[in-house]
């Protein structure tokens, strides 16, 4: 008895406690699963972080939650600038180990290492790692985020459409927007204006008129709906970063918090325009030989693939000749291409042709050498661009490629490891399923590759020059098999309106222009885009 009274007397505030308050041991309770929950995450993802330094490679020491991506996850800097900074870290190496959240990954910063990821161990890693579910958002279903077979069948389908013959068809359109685009440059008489902005109205026009065969008048109305949406496309969305960084979230919740990787209105109005776009033209017995009229033929199966040498290449690169037609061309699957060939025409090509206009106003001698192998090309071929006379214009190709190594369009590429592979010369095995970062903007930037990185140098892409660089020191559309397939257009888009801008003017920077230049920070697609626009001037000639 005493000693049940001495207890009472010690631990009376206890009990006291909890008859007071029925709400006490829950408190407790939740505490504890709170704090238990912390430590179990403490011990997971330091558990998580141990893997690389258990499988022979280097690493940088990763923070507790966001890994070594944190920059990009707090939006300090974009995912782009954040690779970029951790390819500078480790520049003793040619890889290295990497975690984004606790995901491992692998970065990969040696041009011929990288060579092997892209071209001659493809079959290792043919996949990008961001595909989507059929069924889950119909514009996903493109070239770009799908994987295995249907990637394959896909680009065997889509790769004779960006031929050289059929580049030839796109000339004339892109000829007659580069006409209206030094109209506009005529009105400005000589005021300030965002080339960035300019570029993008281009880009949507010609577009428009070599994928769709439709008018998009974005060169005559700044306000072109259009333009507006492909605008949108591109806007951040935290949606999209949550996407990005949890791909494999359950339907359920991707349903419930609307956690879609495209904008649904933006989404809508590019379906409902190119379906109508589409079965106008299958009504129709007008023959416009566009992009969308190659697809048509493949879906209808009009249009045979072979023999196509660019098909011919692509298989012998994959090491497979029998392609399964795994993916027929349906009406979902043509909209989605479209949808994509837009999106890429529109923002990656407009940034581009941006950055040379700026890059030759920064640069007076660099622009009055292009403009005079421009004029001697001309003189020599009647005072007339044609197709042909385009690859008399070596300088201009110099000049172009500088910029896209200085400013490539996207700040990495992604691949995904789809069997174990161990990296040649060294114990390291990169395991199944890893994602495999690159970091074009860091291979660009790299003194082992380039004499003078940070200066605009076109000499860099002189014959000699570029026999001296390994294959993948220039990567600004990727390499081999799974590389941009609208590079030639791409090219050919930016080379004509920069060929027209500087044959009727002479460009300056404006005050109005901040430099050194920052990149938009609030990108989740890897994009490198400038922030506060490109502002130029310009006088007629």
């Amino acid at each position: 008895m005493e000693a049940h009274s001495y207890i009472n007397s010690k631990y009376h505030f206890l009990s006291h406690f909890f008859h007071v308050s029925k709400m006490g041991l829950t408190v407790v309770l939740l505490l504890l699963i709170i704090v238990g929950s912390i430590l179990q995450s403490y011990w997971f993802f330091k558990k998580s972080y141990r893997f690389f330094d258990e499988n022979h490679f280097p690493t940088l020491k990763p923070t507790f939650v966001f890994g070594n991506l944190g920059d990009a996850i707090t939006f300090k800097k974009s995912l782009a600038l954040t690779i970029y900074d951790l390819y500078n870290k480790l520049e003793a190496h040619k890889f290295a180990g990497l975690y984004m959240l606790h995901r491992p990954f692998v970065m990969i910063r040696d041009a011929e290492l990288i060579k092997n990821i892209l071209i001659k161990d493809f079959v290792y890693f043919r996949d990008r790692g961001i595909a989507c579910k059929e069924d889950a958002e119909p514009l996903n279903n493109n070239l770009l985020r799908i994987d295995g077979d249907r990637w394959k069948s896909l680009r065997v389908k889509l790769t004779p459409i960006f031929s050289p013959n059929k580049m030839k068809l796109m000339f004339v359109p892109i000829q007659e927007n580069s006409k209206k685009l030094v109209q506009i440059l005529n009105s400005t008489k000589g005021e300030s204006f965002d080339m960035k902005e300019l570029s993008e109205r281009f880009t949507t026009d010609v577009i428009g008129n070599c994928a769709f065969g439709i008018e998009t008048r974005a060169l005559e109305n700044p306000d072109s709906i259009v333009r507006e949406m492909g605008k949108r496309i591109f806007e951040f969305r935290y949606q999209t970063l949550i996407r990005h960084l949890f791909p494999h979230l359950p339907s359920i919740l991707v349903k419930i918090f609307k956690l879609t990787y495209l904008n649904k209105i933006v989404e809508s109005f590019f379906i409902k325009m190119l379906r109508e776009t589409i079965e106008q033209r299958e009504k129709s017995s007008v023959s416009r030989k566009d992009l969308l009229e190659l697809l048509i033929a493949l879906k209808n199966e009009t249009s045979d693939i072979y023999p196509n040498k660019d098909v011919e290449q692509f298989l012998s690169q994959i090491n497979d000749n029998n392609v399964k037609n795994e993916t027929g061309l349906t009406m979902d699957l043509i909209i989605a291409q479209c949808y994509l060939f837009f999106a890429a025409g529109f923002e990656t090509s407009s940034s581009s042709l941006g950055y040379v206009m700026l890059e030759l106003a920064l640069n007076k001698n660099v622009q009055n050498t292009a403009r005079n192998e421009i004029i001697k090309v001309l003189s020599e071929n009647g005072g007339e661009i044609t197709y042909d006379s385009l690859k008399d214009m070596t300088y201009a190709d110099m000049v172009i490629a500088e910029t896209l190594r200085k400013h490539p369009p996207a700040g990495f590429l992604l691949r995904k490891c789809t069997k174990s592979y161990q990296i040649p010369d060294t114990e390291a095995i990169i395991p199944q399923n890893t994602l495999i970062f690159i970091s074009i903007y860091g291979v660009h930037m790299d003194r082992k590759y380039y004499e003078k990185p940070e200066q605009f140098y076109p000499e860099h892409f002189e014959e000699e020059a570029r026999n001296k660089r390994p294959k993948c020191a220039f990567i600004p559309f990727g390499d081999g098999p799974r590389n941009c397939i609208g590079e030639r257009f791409a090219k050919l888009e930016i080379k004509i309106g920069m060929i027209h801008m500087l044959m009727n003017h002479s460009f300056d920077v404006s005050p109005q222009m901040k430099l050194p230049l920052e990149y938009n920070y609030d990108s989740t697609l890897g994009l490198m885009s400038v922030k506060g626009g490109i502002w130029l001037r310009c006088q007629k000639i």
